[in-house]
């Protein structure tokens, strides 16, 4: 089809210029430069010269930007924007598109907007803005857009699929009965509404059967399939798993993904292998929280010569317990291990044999014969435990290296540094733009549109850290060089 004039480089008729309204360094200008330079030529090449003509996809990449930077995230909203907003208004050029043609180009062009999160953070890094000395994961769980009363076992679906066919049988039988009684004023061929709803929410159920089958699935929800139960502030609740990967010197978001498993520790290596072929080299550091702790996940660390900070679990519940007042149990370290004999020494000088292999996880567990006659056995025995465990791994050292390391000074003040980098562009996302719940559903669009909040985030803080003209040529260039 046909598209619509659009000459961004053109000076609108305005009762005065943008720029002295909003300020030469309004953020809008930074995103009309942005996608200016974004190699756009995938998206133009499909839009044809037959019927209406449709509008230019860089300004709709431009509202969508803009909009998820600055905490607009519905169309209609967006579109309101562009009738109201000045800053909307020139990113526009004075082209109101319609909410449904914005929605419709998030929904339907989701590589090019994920694409150029990645051109525009390898832009970032041609000019040193981004290092990969240190790199810093997190994760927070945010709402699916379906209710977590339309989740349901296996087994509830197909008592719903059942009672729905069978009140469907009936009511097309009472429907025949009616019609032979008082006649069809229609032309037969029509369902009556509420056997059409019946059929809709029907195939809703088959659908989601086949999915939780394909899964292996044991609830599923029948508005998103691809959500799941996840805890989040203390609620159980519809949600993603969201994930991130930020740069510390300048605390650019490099990677993200959106998962549907609420455990972190499986996203790690996938993060550092995006990394890896977004930038042809992987972080010197890598910082994440305890809920990344893994044996697998240490051991691909060693063996990418990638030097970790990973705290063990038992890490943050004894800073907890600590800052409680309470006194510190006996912790695993506090054992000493005897490799020759193969066998623990508790603090107290009892021994812990070996007692069963677990091959799978390459686990060994060693136990105790007496602990209730111990008087330290309070502080040993943890909840209804009668004997105390002790677990070794087959890549135990491993372990012990990452518990030396963070036991350090230096250790503890790397750690520190996590948290400010990793955590600030969550607490952005949902304190400062109110983004709490995903509009889109299905794991493909939602990760289409955290992939904007990410967009949207980078732009800002590359805003702030270009904000001459020599470093805004710089980028620039770099942009358009890396695009080619």
């Amino acid at each position: 089809m046909a598209v619509r004039s659009y000459q961004p480089q053109q000076f609108m008729l305005f009762f005065s210029n943008p720029k002295d309204i909003l300020g030469q360094d309004h953020l809008c200008f930074v995103v009309d430069d942005i996608v200016e330079h974004l190699d756009l030529s995938a998206l133009t090449n499909k839009q044809g010269t037959v019927g209406a003509p449709c509008y230019d996809y860089r300004l709709l990449i431009k509202v969508l930007f803009f909009g998820y930077a600055t905490g607009t995230f519905s169309s209609r909203k967006i579109m309101k924007s562009t009738q109201e907003n000045i800053a909307y208004i020139y990113l526009t050029r004075q082209q109101g598109p319609n909410f449904r043609t914005i929605s419709d180009f998030r929904k339907n062009h989701r590589a090019i907007l994920e694409d150029s999160f990645i051109s525009i953070v390898k832009a970032a890094k041609e000019i040193g803005l981004i290092k990969l000395g240190v790199v810093s994961l997190d994760s927070t769980k945010i709402r699916a857009n379906a209710s977590n009363q339309k989740t349901f076992t296996q087994e509830e679906l197909k008592e719903q699929k059942k009672r729905i066919r069978d009140a469907i049988n009936e009511a097309i039988k009472t429907d025949d009965a009616e019609d032979k009684l008082y006649g069809e004023d229609k032309t037969g061929d029509e369902l009556p509404e509420d056997i059409k709803d019946q059929k809709k929410r029907l195939e809703k159920i088959k659908q989601a059967l086949r999915k939780a089958k394909e899964l292996n699935k044991e609830k599923i929800n029948i508005t998103d399939q691809d959500a799941n139960f996840m805890k989040s502030s203390n609620l159980i609740q519809t949600n993603y798993n969201c994930q991130l990967a930020v740069d510390n010197k300048t605390e650019l978001i490099v990677s993200s993904e959106v998962k549907t498993c609420p455990a972190d520790s499986e996203a790690l290596q996938p993060q550092v292998e995006t990394l890896q072929q977004t930038f042809k080299e992987k972080p010197k550091e890598l910082l994440a929280d305890s809920g990344y702790y893994s044996v697998d996940n240490l051991v691909y660390l060693e063996d990418n010569q990638i030097r970790g900070y990973l705290p063990h679990p038992d890490y943050s519940r004894d800073r907890k317990e600590k800052f409680k007042g309470k006194e510190r149990l006996f912790d695993k370290q506090d054992f000493r291990y005897k490799r020759i004999k193969d066998q623990y020494i508790c603090p107290e000088g009892n021994i812990l044999r070996k007692k069963t292999v677990q091959s799978k996880r390459e686990l060994t567990l060693y136990q105790a014969r007496d602990c209730q006659q111990c008087l330290k056995k309070k502080l040993c025995l943890r909840g209804k435990a009668k004997l105390r465990l002790i677990s070794r791994y087959a890549n135990e050292d491993l372990l012990i290296k990452m518990r030396n390391r963070l036991a350090t000074k230096s250790g503890r003040n790397k750690y520190k540094q996590r948290a400010p980098a990793a955590e600030t562009p969550f607490g952005h996302f949902k304190k400062n733009l109110g983004f709490r719940q995903f509009l889109c559903r299905g794991q493909p669009r939602v990760s289409t549109e955290f992939k904007l909040l990410c967009i949207g985030y980078n732009i800002k803080k590359i805003a702030s850290l270009i904000s001459t003209p020599e470093k805004k040529m710089r980028f620039n260039s770099a942009l358009k060089w890396t695009l080619n």
